[in-house]
């Protein structure tokens, strides 16, 4: 359920950000790093927490998180078997997109807000944030100067 949720939202903000190749290779300073583990320690929990908001909407609009699943990656590409489902489950599907992009607007504010204090873009923080997914070095750095953080706020 967590991993339907997190690629929810992870396919939600990828729709409105551009990520550069070389900044997801990793090649970051680690002042930037530093910075974007400091964001991520505030954000983070934020982010988690509107995952399962968006879990509970769609869930009160009366579809499952597999079923709205494959209705959204059917209406992504193009296929078909969206028209095969029926009447109140277009009506909640539409629903919950509804309540799920004004979800996602406040945790944009939210990204945007944050990141504004420490000199960071939302555009440069969702790169790095991409970046930390699925960039296994960048993970390891972040990692590292968030434990950093960890054992000096103790």
């Amino acid at each position: 359920m967590r991993y339907i949720s997190t690629v929810l939202v992870t396919i939600l903000l990828a729709s409105f950000m551009h990520t550069a190749y070389a900044q997801q290779q990793g090649k970051y300073s680690d002042e930037m790093l530093q910075t974007f583990a400091v964001i991520e320690q505030e954000i983070g929990p934020v982010r988690e927490s509107v995952q399962k908001h968006m879990e509970q909407t769609v869930e009160s609009n009366g579809l499952s998180m597999d079923r709205f699943q494959q209705m959204f990656m059917a209406r992504r590409m193009g296929d078909a078997s969206l028209s095969k489902a029926t009447q109140k489950e277009k009506d909640s599907f539409d629903r919950s997109l509804k309540d799920m992009a004004a979800i996602q607007q406040n945790l944009m504010q939210k990204i945007s807000d944050v990141t504004t204090q420490y000199d960071l873009t939302p555009m440069q923080y969702e790169e790095m944030l991409m970046a930390y997914q699925q960039n296994p070095e960048v993970k390891k750095r972040v990692d590292a100067f968030s434990a950093q953080q960890e054992k000096s706020d103790k």
